[in-house]
């Protein structure tokens, strides 16, 4: 049963599973809203670091299988990806602000896992996409500029950058990315800018070109990243058309 934490009894206290301390039922409703924002900012999280994960792993097994390279990134500059860049974008999951129609979901099963095979598959196919455009960027410019540092630096910044038309898509796995609510989490927008900021001093700072063992980068390679980015930003939209179209409604959460 439900107290009232004000009036209530001793006896009704002891015997309530739940206190009000403000003797008013409509704060059930905000603790419910609450307890649901955060449980949705968490698989927000997960989604995202999971995304990365996939990502990570099938960029090295498609480098060494196709023969690109044997390491598409050095040690310290996959610290930097993971510090510097999924870090900064994934600490904003956790702090989001709550997801358009979160109360109105129908209360979700106790024993619900929180990945499900179509998530997998979907976070599968996330890391399949950014490993074909990072390995892709690594032989692309192998080819044209016979450079390994060059390549190295623009798969990592090709790798980088498709961080964040991929998270804005896992954020709201279904709904549709170009509406107001995209923008309600400032500090999400802030972690992008920090994004491309960070790219920028390491692939232009002398000194952080030393430590992370980059080049730079001209402007038709920062192109073809945006490009490309710009386009698993649409991919990522098509999808979610898809779902939207066959009904899908937020399950995989």
């Amino acid at each position: 049963g439900v107290a009232m934490g004000i009036t209530g009894t001793d006896v009704s206290k002891d015997a309530a599973v739940m206190i009000l301390t403000d003797d008013n039922f409509a704060t059930i409703v905000g603790a419910v809203e609450y307890g649901r924002t955060i449980y949705d900012n968490l698989l927000k999280y997960i989604r995202f670091q999971m995304a990365g994960l996939f990502s990570f792993v099938l960029s090295f097994l498609a480098a060494a299988a196709l023969g690109v390279t044997l390491v598409l990134f050095n040690p310290l500059q996959i610290l930097f990806v993971n510090y510097f860049i999924q870090g900064a974008i994934g600490i904003n999951f956790v702090f989001d602000t709550p997801t358009e129609g979160l109360m109105k979901r129908k209360p979700r099963p106790a024993n619900q896992p929180i990945m499900t095979w179509p998530l997998a598959i979907r976070l599968f196919i996330i890391g399949c996409l950014t490993a074909l455009v990072s390995v892709g960027a690594y032989q692309w410019t192998k080819t044209t500029i016979s450079d390994a540092a060059a390549a190295q630096t623009m798969a990592m910044v090709m790798f980088s950058i498709v961080h964040i038309p991929f998270s804005l898509n896992l954020r709201d796995p279904i709904n549709t990315v170009f509406r107001r609510e995209t923008f309600s989490n400032r500090y999400l927008w802030l972690a992008y800018g920090w994004v491309i900021l960070s790219l920028l001093l390491v692939t232009e700072l002398g000194i952080l070109q030393e430590i992370f063992d980059t080049v730079s980068m001209t402007r038709q390679q920062w192109g073809i990243c945006f490009v490309v980015a710009l386009l698993v930003l649409f991919a990522g939209e098509i999808v979610k058309l898809i779902l939207r179209a066959l009904g899908v409604g937020s399950k995989e959460d």
